[in-house]
């Protein structure tokens, strides 16, 4: 049966109420006392505003679920965040321990926030309508802490790399190029580019395991920092911006301050009396060591005996050419033992003519035998 009823809002309107009478009474005071469809509606629709606007005002993210699921987890998530004040007002009232109740409070804070951010369906919120503020927080405090834990190496990685990272003033490269100094390489992390590239080639680089390198670097091509200083120096001026976690060895590269890859030299093999001349490619000194005495040619090398090191240091000077450790090494292991040699002063022997006997007596006539005569 329908019943004329004035709700609330002053609206008037009509309901349907079955049952007992004294049933109808009650739900008709009932419908007096709240408000209209339509007002319900507007209401909600305003207080579901209401709710949305807070929690973009508060960063928060959209929830997800279907409509009504959404408009109620709204509401139950500040519900939530009024549990949580509480839970901490509690603390603050028991705990006597200003250091141990910071330490909880950061922790309750840490976990809540984690919560906010990162449970977005709004089933989540329904479903824990009925739990505490402890029991809510209790379950997600270690995947909350876990998470700050990453957070902040994250956090730590990003202003690692923004320090690292040096753009110079005319920057025509958008690709940021990472040089990895290891212990006898420089390896070269970033997208592909054709420039780069052919840059790297220059450099001796080579592609090796998913990324441009330079290896079983030594004395002879400079050790890896003298190399990775020289890269930085020389893509910074082609406009590339480039990252080197080690301070010194990035603000040398910005200054420049590297010694230029030397590729002529005078080097040794390990138990080997000899010297090994080698040079650059593109540079040409084979006839001119080729010429040294007991010079061969062993691709790359022209190879000398240690007995004619005066004539390669000559070589060496004249040319610019340096001399390895090992090499300086065997020539002044080689000096020092000259003197131990036994030096000696050889008896001269003095060497008779060999006489024919028989010629002499032929030429005698007193020798001519008598069984040779006529």
């Amino acid at each position: 049966m329908k019943y004329e009823v004035t709700f609330s809002c002053g609206c008037t309107g009509f309901v349907d109420l079955i049952g007992k009478q004294s049933d109808r009474e009650w739900k008709l005071r009932a419908a007096e006392n709240r408000l209209c469809p339509e007002c319900e509606k507007e209401e909600r629709e305003k207080k579901n505003k209401a709710l949305k606007e807070r929690s973009q005002s508060l960063n928060l993210p959209e929830l997800q679920g279907s409509d009504k699921q959404v408009e109620w987890a709204y509401a139950l998530r500040f519900e939530l965040i009024e549990k949580v004040d509480k839970y901490i007002e509690s603390f603050k009232e028991n705990l006597a321990d200003h250091e141990k109740l910071n330490k909880v409070i950061q922790t309750i804070q840490t976990v809540i926030d984690y919560i906010l951010q990162h449970k977005v369906k709004a089933s989540y919120f329904i479903d824990r309508l009925n739990q505490s503020a402890h029991v809510i927080l209790s379950e997600s405090t270690r995947e909350a802490m876990k998470y700050e834990e990453n957070s902040v190496v994250r956090e730590k990685e990003r202003e690692s790399k923004i320090e690292a990272t040096v753009y110079p003033k005319d920057t025509n490269h958008d690709d940021i190029v990472e040089i990895q100094v290891l212990d006898k390489e420089v390896a070269v992390i970033s997208d592909k580019n054709d420039t780069l590239i052919e840059l790297l080639k220059s450099l001796k680089f080579k592609w090796r395991y998913g990324r441009w390198s330079r290896n079983n670097l030594n004395q002879m091509t400079g050790l890896a920092e003298e190399r990775a200083i020289q890269l930085g120096n020389l893509l910074l001026n082609e406009g590339f911006p480039i990252r080197i976690y080690d301070e010194d060895i990035r603000q040398k590269a910005i200054n420049g301050d590297f010694n230029p890859e030397h590729t002529r030299w005078v080097s040794s093999k390990p138990g080997e009396d000899k010297l090994y001349i080698r040079w650059f490619k593109s540079e040409d000194y084979y006839d001119k060591a080729k010429s040294l005495p007991t010079a061969v040619y062993d691709s790359p090398f022209i190879v000398v005996a240690i007995t004619h090191y005066k004539e390669v240091l000559e070589f060496a000077d004249l040319f610019d050419f340096k001399l390895s450790d090992g090499a300086k090494k065997l020539i002044q292991d080689h000096q020092q033992d000259l003197p131990k040699h036994l030096r000696v002063d050889p008896e001269k022997i003095t060497h008779t003519e060999t006489k024919d006997g028989l010629e002499q007596i032929l030429q005698s006539e007193k020798g001519v035998l008598d069984d040779l005569k006529d």
